[in-house]
């Protein structure tokens, strides 16, 4: 936490070098860069492509939900980019869209339906990540 407050601190000259090193296949690294470019809020926008990528690629759950909180605090692209993003061929960026959502929550209802089709998902990681979202945002 520290760390990725210091690189916060930085600001705007630290979102280019933080967004490029997300690239390091480094679980730890990846979480504390996200969390950094959470702290920065709007001013890490441009962070966003490699945000939605590290989190869609990553399987380590503790990146997959510090990725999502910094996309909500940047301020994602919107629901419709995270609905769609639930019917990728991608199974990884199906999960990752749908817990993105979880994180969002009660606000994302507009996504239940989707979310409902994604429980039927061929992959089990998604029909989990669909149904907790679900259940998170609320009845439909």
């Amino acid at each position: 936490r520290i760390i990725a407050e210091t690189l916060a601190r930085t600001g705007l000259p630290a979102v280019d070098p933080m967004t490029r090193a997300l690239a390091i296949p480094d679980p730890t690294i990846q979480q504390t860069l996200a969390m950094g470019l959470g702290i920065m809020g709007p001013l890490a926008l441009e962070a966003h492509p490699a945000l939605t990528r590290t989190g869609s690629t990553s399987r380590h759950p503790a990146v997959q939900r510090e990725v999502a909180k910094a996309l909500i605090k940047i301020g994602h692209p919107g629901l419709n980019t995270l609905i769609a993003q639930l019917s990728d061929p991608n199974p990884q960026l199906r999960e990752f869209a749908a817990l993105t959502l979880e994180e969002i929550g009660p606000q994302a209802q507009r996504a239940i339906p989707a979310l409902i089709e994604r429980e039927k998902d061929p992959e089990q990681s998604v029909q989990e990540a669909a149904g907790a979202a679900r259940e998170r945002i609320g009845p439909a």
